[in-house]
């Protein structure tokens, strides 16, 4: 793995909100850093150390899903990364006996008892699926350093401010916090299971339903703009902001255009033919636009579509379905 390669720039997407029309009810971007491309795994303790305390406790909230980087064991590199200027405790959230991605659950006791080995750390590394690092950033202080290392394109959710927590066995999108550092390797995710790529081809295809649905939530809500003398009836759902729509379609003709050929003799790693290098920093632009509309205790406007689009491509190839 050689030296990383720049992802979407954070400054201009908080530029280009800040400047649309009505910007002002638009939350600040909170995600602090990219680092994307080949080789971005090389840069995980330069991350770290401008982040935590120098010598400091890291712990990495894993699960026991066995993972790789180009044929190499992950838990070894991040290990062999961190271990010679940190203090590296790895911990294994959910059931440690069973390697099925299914088995880690975001539930109560699980983010509690992330939230106990978090608690008193310099540093917190999630490395994992969409479900880790939404137990990561649920589980972890605001005064604590986040940094998410993403292992799938199974979702968008890496680069956000909320995780979708199971409560009472059921799934609910839920505020928790951003991550300071996202980290994402292109070695790490062409060995992530096919299954999960699939599922990340969904995840970003319903950003085109997802808006046309946001927009008529809104728009046939009687109750809705300024002038309305009604309460608005739904206060934590976000309004409709073009602005955000428009850069989370923004890479919808390439795309559309890549669509079809999932499921023609896709590459076995990727889930996709070709392995697209770009939807990576795709599904990290649409989360970050998502996450912008007011007000901060808001559910996602894609969240639902989202999810069954995820699980409806992850089933274009054999085995169990999966979305995060």
């Amino acid at each position: 793995m050689s030296g990383a390669e720049p992802g979407p720039d954070i400054a201009t997407l908080r530029r280009e909100l800040a400047e649309a029309p009505d910007g002002e009810r638009l939350n600040p971007l909170g995600l602090g850093r990219l680092v994307t491309g080949a080789g971005a795994m090389d840069g995980l303790a330069d991350v770290v150390a401008g982040l935590a305390r120098p010598g400091g406790e890291v712990v990495v909230l894993a699960a026991a899903t066995p993972m790789t980087a180009a044929g190499h064991d992950l838990q070894t590199l991040v290990g062999e990364a961190l271990g010679d200027r940190f203090a590296v405790r790895w911990v294994v959230v959910g059931p440690a006996g069973s390697p099925g991605s299914n088995d880690v659950h975001a539930d109560e006791p699980t983010v509690a008892a992330a939230a106990a080995w978090a608690a008193d750390a310099d540093c917190v590394v999630t490395v994992g699926s969409g479900t880790v690092t939404d137990i990561g950033k649920a589980a972890t202080p605001g005064g604590t350093t986040l940094v998410a290392v993403q292992t799938a394109t199974s979702v968008n959710g890496y680069a956000d401010p909320f995780s979708v927590l199971l409560r009472h066995g059921v799934k609910r999108t839920t505020p928790s916090r951003w991550p300071d550092a996202l980290v994402i390797d292109q070695a790490v995710l062409q060995d992530a299971p096919a299954e999960l790529n699939r599922a990340g081809a969904g995840d970003l295809m319903a950003m085109f339903t997802a808006t046309a649905d946001w927009y008529l939530a809104w728009a046939m809500e009687p109750a809705r703009g300024p002038a309305s003398p009604q309460p608005d009836p739904h206060p934590g759902d976000p309004h409709y902001h073009p602005a955000v729509a428009g850069l989370a379609l923004a890479r919808g003709e390439r795309l559309i255009a890549l669509a079809p050929r999932l499921g023609a003799d896709p590459d076995p790693r990727w889930g996709w033919p070709g392995r697209p290098r770009r939807r990576p920093a795709w599904s990290t632009r649409s989360a970050t636009c998502w996450r912008w509309p007011r007000p901060p205790a808001g559910g996602r406007p894609a969240s639902t579509a989202r999810r069954w689009a995820s699980r409806a491509w992850s089933r274009r190839g054999p085995g169990p379905t999966f979305c995060g």
